[in-house]
């Protein structure tokens, strides 16, 4: 994991130089630029570098929340039961009655039928 930056040593040497700094002394300053860099960018990431690790962390939080996803389907599996048999005891209880008794009330109202005349 590291960047690389392009240092002109020879364009530092110059300017040091035209500067009025001694060759050897130029030089040295480079060189210990050039190390300073070395040591620094070799901590950096490359964006190359960052996405590899963004994968490999979505692969282990998707293995790891693989059983709790398992177990979030069994368990809506299992409310949507218990919801049906507090409805279907619901039912009996408020319809039981009526239906046992054979008076189960009807919400459509039959018509009148005429008695022939005689």
């Amino acid at each position: 994991m590291s960047a690389t930056v392009a240092f002109d040593t020879h364009k530092f040497i110059l300017r040091l130089r035209n500067a009025g700094v001694d060759e050897k002394q130029a030089e040295a300053f480079s060189e210990a630029i050039h190390d300073v860099q070395d040591a620094q960018f070799h901590k950096l990431s490359t964006k190359g570098d960052i996405e590899k690790l963004r994968l490999e962390l979505d692969t282990q939080l998707e293995k790891e929340l693989s059983p709790i996803k398992t177990d979030l389907a069994v368990i809506k599996w299992m409310l949507a039961l218990i919801i049906i048999v507090v409805v279907l005891l619901a039912l009996k209880t408020l319809l039981g009655p009526s239906i046992e008794q054979g008076t189960a009330r009807s919400a459509v109202v039959q018509p009148a039928v005429p008695h022939p005349a005689p």
